[in-house]
């Protein structure tokens, strides 16, 4: 609900203060100049605003595009976590350090496939990776470490909309299936020496609705 109230709120701001009519002409040549777009997740960035949670592990929130005549573009997004904490265990009053440390990214490419005056439709391929280190460290009589780390490749379609709000600037969101491969291991350091306590791999996957709006900008 949240999301969608954001959605709302940034479309109609946007298309109040910075929607304007131009002519097609001036349009498409600044279409053939500008060729690169960088792109940013706006909904996370509010939902961070207003005193939620971090971004998830696995968000994507910047995104470059590299735009062609033809009517495509690949693309290129990066995301990261570095998440530093400690608290008190109330049963056993040992303080426990946590860190953890991610990153995304993701190379693919897009083609339009439907264009009317300012909206447009566009569907593509991505590949995807994702890297989690999850650390856990007990401050006792000596340190014990508790260490999660998660490995996934996959790859994925997905279909996306374009609202142009003038040359330079549009609003783009995007539903996307994926499957991944994952590797994740659990490793338990005491003392210096380790010893791997869980370990597992196998396919993992996901339907990913529009729930991100991204504004984009051409340079």
């Amino acid at each position: 609900m949240k999301y969608l109230f954001a959605f709302c709120i940034i479309l109609m701001g946007s298309l109040t203060i910075l929607a304007q009519e131009d002519k097609r002409s001036n349009s498409n040549e600044l279409d053939e100049r500008k060729t690169l777009e960088f792109g940013i997740d706006v909904t996370s960035a509010l939902s961070k605003f207003v005193g939620n949670e971090a971004l998830e592990i696995d968000a994507i929130p910047f995104l470059i595009r590299f735009h062609n005549k033809g009517g495509g573009a690949f693309r290129l997004g990066i995301g990261g976590i570095i998440n530093r904490g400690e608290f008190t265990d109330l049963v056993t009053g040992v303080i426990r350090q946590t860190s953890v440390t991610s990153g995304s990214l993701k190379v693919g490419f897009e083609k339009n496939v439907y264009s009317k005056e300012k909206l447009s439709f566009y569907y593509g391929l991505d590949i995807l990776g994702f890297y989690e280190r999850d650390e856990v460290t007990a401050a006792n009589f000596f340190p014990i470490d508790l260490i999660k780390t998660i490995n996934r490749i996959g790859a994925g379609p997905f279909l996306g909309i374009s609202y142009s709000i003038n040359p330079r600037i549009r609003l783009t969101t995007e539903a996307s299936i994926s499957i991944f491969v994952e590797e994740s291991k659990t490793i338990e350091r005491i003392n210096n020496q380790e010893e791997v306590v869980a370990s597992d791999s196998g396919l993992s996957g996901g339907v990913n609705p529009p729930f991100s709006l991204f504004i984009n900008a051409r340079f």
